[in-house]
């Protein structure tokens, strides 16, 4: 019994410990938190249970979801109920789809309220600009289609501040030095992309000198390896700025050399499908535009080339367009385009370097010979420009040629020249294989073609004047050719932007630098010109599809030719021109408008004719010319036009002398007065005849039923005109002659009308009023003498 438990005692202490102690002073002290059980406690009110325990509540406070509606009737919203401020703060989000709705709803905005969106156009373009270098293509892709909106909404006119141009240039700028450090192809040529568009549609975005700022950027951080999108931006801003450095030499020798050494796209294995065609057309076509670019930039550049620099030489030599021998047609226009533009850009930096380095002649001749063999793909204007830079360049200076080459340049040369057919051209490739087997080669070797040096220099001076003369056949039957001329007749380049209007046969006179030529000397002229047969075919040749533009031009080049040459036998061709008789005029007599045009382009075509025709010596055939001419623009009625050829007429009637009497001696004794007689019966007879041929109503050949009072007036009036202009020569002739009164000039002048009155006759019909018209303007209302007041009307 002794081990026996006591569970009774146990017992009793357990429920002496359950049972509730007294409280005491010290529990109130401090609160214990128990965590856990707060929820199982009581409290009077839930402020109470709130603040009961203040630490373990959270700082923030989760609302339940309410239904808040705020009045928005008075601001513009987008259709999203969106304001521009909210907007701005979306476009701050770290979600990428917030950002992106952002940018669309600008754009909403911009379309809905332009008045709002300009009056915030500096945050806009802040918000806009700053999403275009995002990381994300979606953004990058929504703020490039903000920004063209916001450009074209609001700066349609070409006007921005500094503020905002200074804005986007620090933007492209960011986004250039991100680009530089970034591997993605895609961000990359978003950027490249973005300042692409920018520079093409919105130029005047990077005013105030930004825009080279930005090409220097553009020039200092250069990828790797080139980016073709990155050299687009190049090419467009250098055009832009007219912007001429050593480091787009430096640029594009890079571009070009990394092109050459690269894998190219013609090794790869022939595409199998038509994507791959397409793709493959599409890089080979990028690539031979780059180089073509490139080639542009190095002509525009060609000051900074350092003199006989190697780099150069060897790209002229060997930069070349790979064609992709599964082209579309378009495709195969395009090469054929820049294949031409490449050979005449060749032959144009070559032409240059080879007046101003003195060392690979040869070389740099090269590109020309094969320009001369490639002639028929090239356009005739094309042609004409470099004729006129080789003639302004041996107009300078002179080649001293150099026979040296380098051993590597001598493969490449040959290979421009296989397909040329030049006289000379055997002496040259003969030189060119035995320097290529001796590649220790100098001028004391001793080749049967070399005499010191002087008989291969001899074959290259006549190569050279054999590709001009060969070039010069090649366009001399086309108008791009009349430049030229003028250059060869001493006219100052300077003048042809005002002679040569801009259209397919001139646009190289406005393209290049022709104004800046010097003017011709004839150091150098190989080609022998007969500028009568020439332009004497261009007026055979001529029909009225040339057009009122043809016609005036020519005449201008014969105008200005005129007053260096008199003798050519053209001049007297002139009037043969088609659009100068009214059989050639197609348009109906009831289109007025179209009359008044015709009207006005032959008054502009005669004007330039009288001109012409004022230079010439003053003859008797000159004179004759002209009569007949007159005579002829009278049957078709041209009377407007028959007055200023008069002019000339009387011009030359008073300006030639005969010192020869009928049987074609010298007359010693030489009278002035008789001289003046004979001067003055010569027009009257002229305007006898036009009396008798068209004034006189029963002689009549041009008046007809439906104009004969119009007709008649006309032709009175060219009357008027031909005895004004009398009178005037007249007393202009007295007073060179001697020094006479006033009177005695008054009664010459009247003697002078009554012999015209009575040669006349009464058969004109408007006799007495065209002489009392003439009275009454020359000597007063009351001069009218007594033989013409007492006529019966």
């Amino acid at each position: 019994m002794g081990n026996k438990i006591n569970n009774s005692s146990r017992i009793s202490n357990k429920m002496a410990k359950n049972k509730k102690k007294p409280s005491k002073s010290s529990d109130f002290k401090e609160a214990k938190s128990k965590l856990g059980k707060a929820h199982l406690r009581r409290y009077k009110s839930s402020d109470e249970k709130l603040l009961s325990n203040l630490k373990q509540l959270k700082k923030t406070v989760k609302l339940l979801p309410q239904s808040i509606t705020v009045k928005k009737d008075s601001v513009n919203v987008t259709s999203r109920r969106l304001t521009f401020q909210e907007l701005v703060a979306k476009s701050r989000h770290t979600s990428e789809n917030v950002k992106n709705h952002a940018l669309m709803g600008f754009t909403e905005f911009i379309r809905r309220y332009q008045d709002e969106a300009r009056e915030n156009l500096y945050g806009l373009l802040q918000v806009c600009c700053g999403l275009l270098v995002s990381e994300y293509p979606r953004l990058r892709n929504s703020a490039k289609n903000l920004l063209v909106s916001i450009l074209t909404t609001f700066c349609s006119d070409g006007k921005i501040s500094e503020k905002l141009s200074e804005l986007m240039y620090l933007h492209l700028v960011q986004g250039v030095m991100a680009s530089k450090s970034s591997d993605s192809k895609e961000f990359n040529d978003d950027i490249n992309n973005i300042i692409g568009l920018i520079i093409d549609k919105f130029p005047y975005t990077l005013s105030f000198g930004y825009n080279l700022k930005l090409l220097n950027v553009l020039l200092e951080k250069q990828p790797t390896p080139i980016s073709f999108k990155h050299f687009n931006c190049v090419y467009s801003l250098a055009k832009l700025t007219r912007f001429q450095s050593k480091s787009i030499i430096s640029y594009c020798v890079n571009v070009l050399y990394n092109i050459i050494n690269s894998e190219n796209w013609s090794d790869s294995p022939n595409p199998t499908s038509q994507t791959d065609c397409n793709r493959t057309e599409i890089e080979c076509l990028t690539t031979s535009s780059v180089v073509v670019k490139s080639f542009k930039l190095l002509v525009l550049n060609k000051e900074f080339i350092e003199k006989n620099d190697y780099k150069t030489v060897y790209l002229i030599l060997n930069a070349d367009l790979q064609e992709f021998e599964h082209m579309t047609q378009k495709g195969k226009e395009t090469f054929e385009k820049l294949f031409s533009e490449l050979i005449l850009l060749k032959a144009q930096l070559s032409i240059k370097l080879l007046f101003e380095f003195d060392k690979q002649h040869i070389a740099l001749l090269a590109p020309l010979i094969h320009l001369e063999s490639l002639v028929t793909r090239l356009k005739s204007s094309e042609i004409v420009y470099i004729l006129l830079l080789l003639f302004d360049n041996f107009n300078t200076s002179n080649v001293d040629w150099d026979l040296k080459l380098r051993s590597e340049f001598t493969s490449s040369i040959l290979n421009l020249l296989q397909d040329s057919k030049l006289t000379n051209l055997n002496h040259l490739k003969s030189y060119l294989n035995h320097f290529k087997l001796n590649s220790n080669f100098s001028e004391d070797n001793s080749h049967p073609l070399l005499n010191g040096g002087s008989e291969v220099k001899g074959v290259l001076a006549k190569m050279i004047c054999e590709i001009v003369n060969n070039l010069f056949k090649h366009v001399e039957s086309s108008p791009s050719v009349w430049p030229l001329l003028l250059y060869f007749k001493g006219i100052s380049p300077s003048l042809f932007t005002q002679i040569f209007p801009k259209s397919t046969h001139w646009n190289f006179v406005h393209n290049y630098n022709v104004a800046d030529f010097s003017v011709f000397k004839g150091n150098f002229q190989p080609i022998p010109l007969n500028l009568d047969h020439i332009v004497s075919n261009f007026i055979t040749n001529s029909n009225n599809n040339n057009g009122f533009e043809y016609i005036r031009v020519l005449l201008e080049v014969c105008l200005f030719i005129s007053k260096v040459e008199k003798g050519y036998e053209f001049y007297y061709k002139l009037t043969d021109l088609p659009n100068l008789s009214e059989e050639n005029n197609n348009i109906s007599t009831k289109n007025i408008n179209g009359l008044n045009k015709i009207n006005n382009n032959l008054a502009e075509i005669h004007v330039s004719l009288a001109r012409i025709y004022v230079n010439l010596p003053s003859n008797e055939r000159i004179i004759e010319f002209l009569s007949e001419h007159i005579l002829k623009l009278l049957k078709e009625q041209r009377c407007e036009i028959v007055k200023i050829i008069l002019e000339v007429l009387i011009y030359h009637v008073f300006n030639y002398t005969n010192r020869l009497d009928e049987f074609g001696r010298i007359i010693i004794q030489f009278d002035p007065q008789s001289d003046l007689i004979k001067k003055v019966n010569t027009f009257t007879t002229f305007l006898l005849k036009i009396i008798h041929e068209y004034g006189n109503v029963e002689n009549s050949s041009v008046i007809t039923l439906q104009r004969n009072e119009e007709v008649r007036n006309e032709i009175d009036d060219v009357v008027e005109f031909g005895v004004k202009i009398l009178i005037d020569k007249y007393l202009l002739t007295l007073n060179k002659m001697e020094d006479t009164e006033v009177e005695e000039d008054k009664e010459l002048v009247m003697k002078l009308l009554k012999g015209l009155w009575e040669k006349i006759g009464t058969n004109f019909k408007n006799r007495e009023v065209i002489f009392k018209r003439i009275f009454t303007e020359y000597f007063g209302k009351d001069s009218i003498p007594n033989w013409l007041s007492t006529v019966h009307n």
